[in-house]
C-alpha cells in the first residue's frame, strides 16, 4: 500500500525526479552553449565562434545574406571569420609547398638521375622555386593575390619545376 502511494503510473518518485534532474540538467548546459557561443553559417559551412560578452540568446546565425551594415554591427563575428579564413589560407600554402617541395625530394632522389651535377642543378631549381614560392606568399598576405591566383601560381611554378627537370 506504501508503495502504491509512492508511486506515479507505475514510475516511482525518485525515478521521475532523477529524470527530471536529467533533463534540466542538459537544458542549462544548452543555455550556458548559448551564452558563450554562436553556431554560424557561411558559404564555406558552419564554424562555432565565441561570443565576446555571455549572453543567452539563439546562437545560431546565418551571415550567407548579410548586408554591410550587419557586418559593421557583428564586428566580433566578423574578426573571429576573418581569422578563421586567415588561418584556411595559411594551411593551403603550407600544403602547396609541402607538395610541391615533396615532388622536387622524389625528383632528386630519382635513380635516373643519380649524378652529381644532375642532383646539384635540382637543388638549384629547388631553391629557385622556394624563392618564387615565398614571392607569391608575400604577395598573399599582402592582399595582393587571392587564394585562386596563389594556388594558379602554385601550379605554374610546378610546371615550371618540371619542365626544368625534363631539361636534365
Amino acid at each position: 500500500m506504501i508503495a502504491a502511494e509512492n508511486s506515479v503510473g507505475g514510475c516511482s518518485l525518485f525515478k521521475l525526479f532523477s529524470r527530471l534532474a536529467i533533463v534540466a540538467v542538459f537544458l542549462l548546459g544548452l543555455m550556458v552553449f548559448a551564452g558563450m557561443y554562436n553556431v554560424v553559417r557561411t558559404e564555406d559551412g558552419y564554424h562555432l565562434i565565441k561570443k565576446k560578452e555571455f549572453e543567452v540568446s539563439f546562437p545560431l546565425v546565418d551571415t550567407r545574406d548579410w548586408k554591410l551594415r550587419d557586418w559593421m554591427e557583428n564586428g566580433h563575428i566578423r574578426n573571429a571569420l576573418g581569422k578563421i579564413k586567415l588561418d584556411d589560407l595559411r594551411d593551403k600554402t603550407i600544403a602547396g609547398w609541402n607538395s610541391l617541395s615533396g615532388k622536387i625530394d622524389a625528383w632528386v632522389n630519382d635513380n635516373e638521375l643519380n649524378t652529381d651535377s644532375a642532383k646539384k642543378e635540382l637543388v638549384r631549381i629547388r631553391e629557385e622555386a622556394k624563392k618564387r614560392y615565398k614571392k607569391f606568399e608575400k604577395k598573399m598576405k599582402d592582399g595582393n593575390l587571392n587564394a585562386d591566383e596563389f594556388n594558379k601560381k602554385i601550379a605554374e611554378l610546378e610546371k615550371w619545376v618540371k619542365k626544368q627537370v625534363d631539361k636534365l
